[in-house]
């Protein structure tokens, strides 16, 4: 019994360090997804309206807003992966002997990406 609290005792603390250390690059990534959303959907309206005054096909001007809209949000889904790469933090989940232990290592301050 003493072993299952000092398990949740230590994935609690974990916890608590990784989102005091790195809650604010989480919140940038995801502030950074959600520019994204809004400025490919407004990339993707704005093409629409110019294919429409060309009169291009309403299917292909679909495909293409979309297809525009879809790389819009690509790229700033990899300008959030890299901002965060270098995250320090590796989550290794073992098991040893009939309990589970969590362990967290740290890299360096580099980033390899």
């Amino acid at each position: 019994m003493q072993e299952q609290l000092d398990l949740i005792e230590q994935v609690y603390e974990l916890i608590v360090n990784f989102v005091v250390a790195y809650s604010f690059q989480l919140l940038g990534a995801v502030l950074v997804l959600i520019l994204g959303f809004l400025v490919g959907g407004w990339v993707s309206r704005a093409l629409l309206r110019v294919q429409e005054k060309r009169g291009v096909d309403v299917t292909l001007r679909a495909l293409i807003a979309s297809t525009v809209r879809i790389m819009v949000v690509g790229l700033f889904l990899i300008i959030a992966a890299i901002s965060n790469c270098c995250m320090p933090v590796i989550w290794l989940c073992t098991k040893r002997s009939s309990k589970m232990t969590f362990r967290y290592r740290f890299r360096s301050g580099n980033c390899a990406c």
